[in-house]
């Protein structure tokens, strides 16, 4: 379904591409040729603006740019200032010595072309800033920042009048210091252009460029291979430095200088530099593959019998022990499936699941299981951490803080992810590995896990364990994510999609076995030994190109590729089909499974899912036939459905095939037989609604207004009010028991 959001931004580009559609042709009708010999020099500049047109406004991924200025610190405002201006600046600079260098300095040999040659490369700095400024403005019509929109919109109206001084009046200043006796000898001849001929010589030409522009071209070289080591050691440090929306508008900022310096020694050397170096680039992409999931590897264990992992049985059968003991009273099994969608997917799940346990204590012993995919997979894994966290501190320090979670799990997440992944991917990954490998430089894959594991080591009153050490479980291997004393953690199931198969592949502390789980991988299994707990759930939420597909490689010694793993949202979104198979499983494997009252909760993060798309069964009953509303006719898709159908089906089955596992799980779950007198179990859909105009971003930086407005799901008279009722009654017939000492 076509949101606001969205459809806001299909008419933003649609207007701006039919404008620059009819302005270039309006331009051709009026120049032709010349036009197109203009426009030709100035390519590295044109590519780039044609990108950020595209990132900011085609992709999904897009906004989430801008999204987090809102609430930036001043310091980020500054540095998007800065690249804003950089940017612009490279594009001005490099479209005029491309320019000189094509026509000549002398004015009166351009001929019909003066106009153009003069304006072209000030317009394209001009742009820049437009370009932001729009996108700026439809980040505040989904997010609605209210006044706060106003400090990125100055930042880029600083950076536009820096700009224009600076193109503008660097003639004027240039004649002061010759008024004034400073712009002569040496300082005059780093200042200006000795005249430059058409068709001279390209080496010639360029000796007679300022020497202020080869400072210019020595100074982009450096400044990119500054970043490409800062995006392969620290893109952490430097991501949290400096803020998504600096990071991407400097980036193609150094890529106007990197493809004009190129374009310029393809021609002084008269060889393809530029093609041959993007050729050599994707056969090494081809011949190497450069992104192995990463594993611990002093956890290898020499063959399926030597898995340390228990079955879910033996599991189930240890949070029985430590929950319910022998009685005859109902015990709560609380089972939770959560949607892929983003940094929005992973703070609502983690808003959910901190603010129920906060509301009911001890809910947290009952949550058995968590089936997790891509965000929802980052959010439960941030929630299991940080039940870790409090109940390492309540060992010394009782009772157990249930607040304490949800403060720790959005300190966590209210971090910019983006930033460092964008650091990486704009200048290392462009890389050969035969020059990173050896320079220890890391890929994005590494920096947006290093980054999650880097936002929960900055949380403040770090509790020590017994031995004075300090572990961080998300930096740690997921089997150690619940083997500790401390208390119960819930059984993570976090769901992937193999490529080449097409197949989910899962990777939990407990063995993937049949029967309980068909047609399935076992990712532990797959490559013989642990893996870090960020590093699962990244595979869980590869999204499409923002994260590479990740190799799997098998057991040592032989290390051969077992194929490669996307986000778990290309087989299904909603984790459903996997929380069924689990559901299945754990009552096969209880003796008395009439004492427990299953209670399964399903978190979706899409804004747009609404009306019967949000599956909120009640008593099992035969089902109503499902109704057709207008919206299910609305596509984005129709202007150009000729060309897009197939794509658009095959989008639209995926998530038709998640909601039909949602349906599935429901009435798994309300129509299973109740003995005699038993509670009836539930079924909870916690749903990303009454969002209004309101669109969180997709990706891996979320605004201040949006968190605020994900936290007001939970409100029992808002939108979710029934569903909260419905798990109210059920925890009232089986109540939860907090463990002992975490009574006040």
């Amino acid at each position: 379904m076509l949101g606001s959001g969205q459809g806001l931004s299909t008419v933003l580009l649609a207007v701006l591409t039919i404008a620059l559609t009819v302005a270039a042709v309006r331009l051709a009708a009026q120049g032709g040729r010349p036009l197109l010999e203009v426009l030709w020099p100035t390519r590295a500049a044109l590519l780039t603006l044609l990108a950020g047109l595209l990132l900011l406004f085609a992709a999904g991924q897009g906004r989430e740019l801008i999204d987090g200025l809102d609430a930036a610190p001043w310091a980020h405002l500054a540095w998007f200032a800065l690249a804003l201006l950089y940017w612009s600046f490279q594009c001005w600079h490099w479209s005029r010595v491309e320019l000189y260098l094509a026509f000549g300095t002398d004015r009166a040999a351009w001929g019909e072309r003066a106009g153009l040659i003069l304006h072209l490369p000030r317009l394209y700095g001009v742009a820049v800033h437009v370009m932001a400024l729009l996108a700026i403005i439809w980040s505040a019509w989904a997010t609605r920042p209210g006044v706060a929109v106003l400090a990125p919109i100055a930042a880029v109206l600083v950076s536009v009048t820096f700009f224009l001084l600076l193109v503008s009046r660097r003639l004027a200043l240039l004649d002061a210091l010759e008024q004034k006796g400073l712009a002569t000898g040496p300082v005059a001849r780093a200042l200006t252009t000795r005249p430059i001929r058409p068709g001279e010589p390209l080496r010639r030409a360029l000796g007679a460029l300022a020497p202020l522009s080869r400072l210019v071209l020595a100074g982009s070289l450096a400044f990119f291979a500054l970043n490409a080591a800062l995006g392969g050691l620290w893109p952490v440090e430097t991501g949290a430095r400096h803020g998504s929306a600096a990071i991407a508008f400097g980036g193609l900022g150094s890529w106007v200088a990197i493809l004009s310096i190129l374009a310029l020694a393809s021609r002084a050397f008269r060889f393809p530099v530029l093609a041959s170096l993007v050729l050599a680039r994707i056969v090494t992409g081809l011949l190497v593959d450069e992104h192995p999931v990463r594993s611990d590897p002093t956890s290898a264990w020499g063959g399926p019998a030597a898995d340390p992992r228990p079955t879910l049985a033996a599991e189930v059968g240890r949070w029985k022990a430590a929950v319910a003991p022998d009685g005859e009273a109902p015990v709560p099994l609380v089972l939770v499936a959560t949607a892929g969608g983003g940094l929005r997917a992973a703070w609502w799940t983690a808003a959910a699941l901190a603010g129920l346990i906060e509301r009911h204590p001890g809910l947290e012993r009952h949550i058995v299981a968590v089936s997790g995919v891509s965000g929802g997979s980052l959010g439960a894994a941030v929630v299991a951490a940080c039940l870790a966290r409090e109940q390492e501190r309540a060992r010394t320090r009782a009772p157990f803080d249930r607040a304490g979670v949800g403060a720790c799990a959005r300190g966590v997440l209210a971090n910019d992810f983006l930033a460092p992944t964008l650091v990486a991917f704009l200048y290392t990954d462009v890389l050969p590995p035969a020059l990173t490998e050896p320079l220890g430089l890391g890929g994005r894959a590494a920096a947006l896990e290093n980054a999650w594991a880097a936002a929960f080591d900055r949380l403040p009153g770090r509790p020590l364990r017994s031995d004075g050490s300090w572990h961080n479980p998300l930096a740690g291997p997921l089997l150690g994510l619940g083997d500790d004393a401390a208390g119960w953690l819930p059984i993570l199931f976090l769901n992937a999609t193999h490529e080449e198969r097409g197949r989910r592949v899962v990777a939990s502390r407990v063995r993937i076995d049949q029967p309980a789980f068909l047609d399935v991988w076992d990712l532990h299994r797959l490559m013989g030994r642990d893996l870090w707990t960020v590093t699962v759930v990244h595979n869980s939420a590869r999204f499409t190109f923002v994260s590479p597909a990740g190799l799997v490689r098998g057991p040592a010694p032989e290390s051969l590729p077992r194929g490669h793993l996307l986000d778990g949202g290309y087989f299904e979104n909603f984790g459903a089909v996997t929380l069924l198979e689990a559901l299945r499983g754990i009552r096969d494997g209880l003796e008395d499974p009439d004492r427990f009252l299953p209670i399964v909760i399903q978190i979706t993060s899409d804004p747009e899912l609404e009306g019967h798309d949000i599956v909120t069964d009640g008593a099992c009953s035969e089902p109503e036939p499902l109704p057709f509303g207008a919206d299910d006719a609305r596509s984005p898709w129709t202007l150009a459905n000729e060309a897009l159908a197939p794509l658009a089906g095959l989008l639209a089955t995926r998530e038709a095939r998640g909601l039909l596992a949602v349906r599935e799980l429901a009435r798994a779950v309300r129509c299973a037989p109740l003995p005699t007198g038993a509670p009836e179990p539930a079924f909870v859909h916690l749903a990303m609604c009454g969002m209004g105009a309101r669109r969180p971003a997709l990706g891996w930086v979320l605004d201040s207004r949006s968190r605020e407005a994900i936290d007001g799901l939970l409100d029992p008279e808002g939108c979710n009010g029934s569903e909260l009722a419905e798990l109210d009654r059920a925890l009232g017939a089986a109540p939860p028991a907090p463990a002992a000492r975490d009574q006040p």
